[in-house]
């Protein structure tokens, strides 16, 4: 693996590895915030574990507070502290009770002053990305998902044609139609980040995108067997997925061309947005709902009990 030429301590290597078989992405972000923090206070993590805990607790407060000095979010100093915990954690060593407070921790400003896009401001950006990238923008827009169950970080997993139990692919006439529209999508418990399975209803307008990427695929000679991926990498020749950051690029890019300037997060913004519209509408559409498909962990049981009892 790549990180394994940067980590020339065997320990980090341990503890970066425990913390991936729990998610990459959080291991990738723990060792960069630990690094951060070695590097601001001329150290190492070899070199942390030798200092007293206190004159570390004192280290991380001087830390959080330099950075929100410079107009960070307590969220950005809070997620420091947790990666040098859990590097310290893992070798044993705890701060005991003593506490490091944050201004408003649970304030993410990127996510605040984000606003969702209006209805037709999404159909102008779909009209200016191409056939996959307006699949995966769908796939986020109409269902909710993160570009990260599109295709992980590697590019080893993501959606594949399997989770799409109401497809129907003719190989021969290269068309690919949906039993039942909207039509369900799983997201397995391997490619959820809150790592449950969970799934979306693609509407008719996702379906059409859905169906022309892929039928694009079966002229370009995909097999797209149940194990093949739903959102593809660029290669003609072979049925790859796409990494989370390849297909993040080609849908900022899709938004750069139709003159937004909106991260790909803001499909989940939109999805969430036009769920809260639905609910405040109708009775019938309950916040576990918003919660369910949103791919967060909530009480969705009731939900299909009060379903059964009506």
């Amino acid at each position: 693996m790549a990180h394994k030429r940067l980590l020339k301590d065997p320990q980090v290597n341990r503890w970066y590895d425990n913390v991936s078989r729990g998610s990459m992405l959080t291991a990738q972000a723990y060792l960069r915030r630990l690094g951060l923090f070695c590097r601001r206070w001329h150290s190492t993590p070899a070199r942390l574990l030798e200092k007293e805990p206190r004159e570390i607790h004192s280290l991380l407060v001087d830390t959080v507070t330099e950075l929100e000095s410079k107009g960070y979010a307590g969220s950005y100093g809070q997620a420091i502290v947790k990666a040098v915990k859990s590097w310290l954690s893992f070798n044993n060593i705890t701060l005991g009770e003593r506490r490091i407070n944050f201004t408003d921790p649970d304030d993410t400003p990127t996510l605040r002053e984000e606003k969702a896009p209006e209805p037709d401001e999404l159909r102008k950006a779909l009209e200016h990305a191409c056939p996959r990238t307006r699949a995966a923008m769908a796939l986020s827009a109409f269902c909710g998902f993160r570009p990260g169950a599109l295709g992980n970080h590697d590019g080893t997993d993501g959606l594949e044609i399997r989770d799409l139990p109401e497809v129907q692919i003719d190989r021969e006439a290269k068309k690919v139609t949906f039993t039942r529209v909207p039509t369900m999508v799983i997201v397995r418990k391997k490619i959820s980040k809150a790592g449950h399975q969970y799934f979306g209803l693609l509407n008719e307008e996702g379906c059409r995108y859905l169906s022309e990427e892929l039928e694009r695929r079966l002229r370009l000679g995909h097999t797209l067997a149940l194990n093949s991926p739903v959102i593809s990498n660029f290669d003609a020749k072979k049925e790859r997925h796409v990494t989370t950051k390849a297909i993040s690029a080609s849908i900022r890019e899709a938004f750069r061309t139709a003159g937004f300037n909106w991260r790909p997060y803001v499909l989940r913004v939109y999805f969430s947005s036009r769920l809260l519209i639905a609910e405040s509408k109708t009775k019938g559409l309950l916040r576990d709902y918003r919660v369910f498909f949103m791919g967060h962990k909530g009480d969705i049981e009731h939900v299909y009990t009060q379903i059964q009892i009506a």
